[in-house]
């Protein structure tokens, strides 16, 4: 059996099989033997992995198909447009081996000007004028105008709009995002508000950990943070309230709200009498029982804490006792 060689970055272009089709394939080999030609460039394969795992897992014979390129990158974009006719692909897939064929493309290109700027200056530098040129002016005047994004998107049928999305996601999604996109199992304009939005709030709640957190606050966010309801004081816990507000998990539970406690502190009796009396209250409010669920694991804004608060009650009923 012919022993071929494996490029890694040949085989990462190529997407793999899901289990069933790699059993699908294993067993129409075994059956019918190996009837495609695996297709290899110095030896290296460049379309054929799998089945040559499985010649070599089974002892197989096969044949050989033997392309002839200048370069690697000749491979690489022969593997590009040969995966591109395969319909089984997600669209990330076709847009990540879109964007490899720009990238490799541009390399070249870049590679042809360097060398046709050294063979110029190697002639006693003929083209001193463009030379002359500053930067903007050499771009516009000597070379079109490139826009890799707007090439993408024609050659995918896009719009420019969803190769920013998907550019964005290559850059940023984890893995294991990637790894749905590319088996098709969610869109890339989804994940890419979930992963846009994941990012902000990794953002906000990094730059309030660079801060000068009082002591205080820090106890109410790692609570918050824990999925814990908890309640602050809006003129005293800006720290935890800046927080919950940006990972939408404030409320406002003051008397200018439906949730606030009607009964006033020393006109209709003491702290504790108010407290009391709004339990009551809020008993006999059905409206407002239907509602409570809303807060739980969230961060309720009065003016009270630490002191006694109507709001310990609102966090008991929505999360608990043991909250």
């Amino acid at each position: 059996m012919k022993e071929l060689k494996i490029n890694p970055v040949f085989r990462d272009l190529i997407q793999p099989l899901t289990a069933e089709e790699f059993k699908q394939l294993e067993d129409n080999v075994l059956a019918d033997g190996i009837r495609d030609a695996i297709v290899v460039w110095n030896d290296t394969i460049i379309d054929g992995h799998n089945r040559y795992q499985l010649a070599q897992e089974h002892g197989l014979n096969f044949n050989v198909y033997e392309k002839q390129y200048e370069s690697e990158d000749h491979a690489v974009l022969w593997i590009i447009d040969n995966q591109m006719g395969r319909r089984n692909l997600s669209d990330f897939v076709r847009l990540e081996l879109q964007q490899k064929r720009a990238d490799v493309l541009y390399e070249q290109g870049r590679q042809v000007k360097s060398e046709t700027a050294q063979a110029q200056t190697n002639r006693g530098n003929r083209y001193k004028k463009v030379e002359d040129l500053s930067p903007s002016d050499k771009s516009s005047k000597t070379e079109p105008a490139h826009n890799t994004r707007d090439e993408i998107a024609k050659a995918l049928n896009w719009s420019t709009g969803k190769v920013a999305m998907g550019n964005y996601l290559i850059d940023h999604a984890p893995e294991e995002v990637k790894e749905q996109l590319r088996a098709n199992d969610i869109s890339i304009k989804k994940a890419y508000y979930d992963c846009k939005k994941q990012v902000q709030e990794q953002k906000k709640q990094n730059a309030y950990e660079t801060q000068d957190i009082p002591e205080a606050d820090k106890i109410l966010i790692e609570k918050l943070k824990k999925g814990c309801g908890i309640v602050l004081n809006i003129n005293t816990n800006i720290h935890a309230m800046q927080y919950a507000k940006s990972i939408n998990k404030f409320v406002l539970i003051d008397r200018t709200t439906d949730w606030g406690n009607p009964y006033i502190l020393d006109k209709d009796g003491d702290r504790e009498f108010i407290c009391e009396s709004h339990k009551i209250y809020f008993n006999r409010k059905i409206s407002l029982q239907n509602e409570i669920h809303k807060l739980k694991g969230m961060a309720l804004g009065c003016h009270c804490y630490p002191k006694p608060c109507h709001g310990n009650y609102l966090k008991i009923l929505a999360n608990g006792d043991d909250n």
